[in-house]
């Protein structure tokens, strides 16, 4: 605020402001008033935080402290408390995580995937050898950590955007030589649950067979029937933001076949639940929030092809990390927190 002339207001913020007000705006006629107020409040403050992040880091070398500490950071906290839990057998039916907003497993492993192309854009980047080793190992980390997880939604997402990266990237050689190397590193350190749980996969692809893949699978099936029916029934403005699992928990009452998912729960997928809380146009404008920054990054990419080849791959893996995160939210709801909003 005191260089009012160096403030900037980019098409993401643009699109979140205008998504928040229409989320206010909906609010208003809501059965759920004091779920959407709290909601309001809450991602006003993640606006903020997205507001100063952008004026914040301006130049390479501030967005490479920023990045550098975020990674820095996520390996002392919940990383090392996941890898403590690995190492102490302290996790459930096999599968690991840490603590508070990191227990979930889900989300740890997608909050990851972000964290993972940031490791990957220092190992990328014209840096110091430790910077670079550091950051080696910190991907490696983070890739066991996602298996260690046994999240099927994040590893779907981790596995599809580096396809899609190692399509599009000049540097092929250098991205099979770490994926092999971080390919046996997991083989070697992740217990046998993990190949267990994703050979169930399998069983995925019908929903004739999807309660052999386990019971956290078919009540997925379940919550998002209650979801698709939430988002048909509000289609222009929803239920209000944050108040799906107000609304989950009266909807699931009305058939025997949703008993399994009743109760005050999630929809488990994130483009569901901007549909259900606010509607096509709300939804819509999120959208716009990503698929503006995701064209701009594709855009300023392109111009650095032939001038700064080492900083256009580095923008390269931060877009097709953000694509892998987004392909993993098809079975999670990932935008509540700030995580989102820093990466972009």
């Amino acid at each position: 605020l005191a260089r009012p002339n160096e403030m900037t207001f980019p098409a993401p913020v643009l699109w979140f402001g205008t998504w928040l007000l229409w989320c206010a705006i909906t609010g208003v006629t809501s059965p759920f008033p004091s779920a959407v107020n709290d909601s309001l409040i809450e991602y006003l403050k993640i606006f903020l935080i997205f507001f100063v992040a952008i004026n914040a880091a301006r130049t390479m070398s501030q967005l490479a402290i920023f990045i550098g500490t975020w990674v820095l950071l996520f390996g002392l906290y919940p990383v090392r408390g996941t890898y403590l839990n690995f190492l102490i057998g302290a996790g459930t039916f096999g599968r690991y995580a840490w603590n508070f907003t990191f227990a979930n497993y889900n989300d740890l492993a997608s909050y990851a995937i972000l964290v993972l192309a940031m490791s990957a854009f220092l190992l990328a980047g014209r840096y110091d050898r430790w910077i670079r080793i550091a950051a080696f190992l910190g991907a490696g980390s983070l890739s066991l950590l996602i298996i260690l997880t046994q999240s099927r939604g994040a590893f779907l997402g981790l596995s599809l955007g580096f396809l899609l990266m190692l399509l599009r990237s000049r540097s092929r050689a250098k991205i099979i030589r770490f994926g092999a190397l971080a390919s046996l590193a997991v083989v070697l350190v992740a217990p046998g649950d993990v190949w267990e749980r994703f050979s169930r996969m399998k069983y995925l692809s019908s929903t004739e067979t999807i309660a052999e893949a386990d019971g956290s699978a078919d009540q997925r099936y379940t919550l998002l029937q209650v979801g698709f029916a939430i988002a048909k029934s509000n289609l222009v403005k929803g239920v209000g933001l944050g108040a799906y699992p107000n609304a989950h928990e009266i909807y699931a009452e009305e058939r025997d076949e949703w008993r399994g998912g009743r109760g005050n729960r999630d929809t488990h997928n994130l483009y569901l639940n901007l549909v259900a809380e606010t509607g096509i146009p709300g939804a819509f404008l999120f959208i716009g929030i990503l698929t503006s920054s995701l064209l701009f990054a594709a855009k300023v990419e392109r111009q650095l092809r032939i001038t700064m080849r080492v900083e256009a791959e580095q923008l390269r893996i931060l877009r097709f990390g953000l694509i892998a995160y987004l392909i993993a939210a098809i079975f999670g709801t990932f935008h509540r927190v700030s995580f989102l909003y820093l990466y972009l």
